[in-house]
């Protein structure tokens, strides 16, 4: 099933690069979740080299992924996986900091607790 998995992948990444025209020494940068690979939050880049097949993995920045971050709370309407009552951005941060690295525990809680204290420090 890994090897179907890797060829469906490289059909795929050849349209991309049909479509965008990639060049030969050009790279296609994805990012996702890739959890041990990422971020605070999971997020990394997968750089995919068009010829050779060469692939890089590099973790995406704290800004990268509270950018992205935020933009997915935005988008579910400030709630929990689209549904119920709308939390604070902290919450939210604090519900999905399981996803990274687990070298990366003390660093998410010092995210999550320095966005908690601006959105205390904005409500008093």
């Amino acid at each position: 099933m890994t090897r179907l998995f890797g060829f469906l992948v490289l059909g795929r990444l050849e349209r991309l690069e049909h479509l965008y025209s990639v060049g030969r020494e050009e790279w296609i940068d994805i990012v996702l979740w890739g959890a041990s690979k990422g971020g605070p939050f999971g997020h990394c880049h997968m750089c995919i080299l068009k010829n050779g097949g060469k692939t890089e993995w590099t973790a995406c920045t704290e800004e990268e992924e509270l950018k992205l971050m935020r933009q997915q709370y935005e988008e579910c309407g400030h709630r929990l996986y689209g549904r119920g009552e709308p939390v604070a951005f902290s919450v939210y941060l604090e519900t999905f900091s399981y996803l990274g690295p687990a070298e990366l525990a003390d660093r998410r809680r010092e995210i999550v607790e320095r966005f908690r204290g601006e959105e205390e420090s904005r409500m008093s």
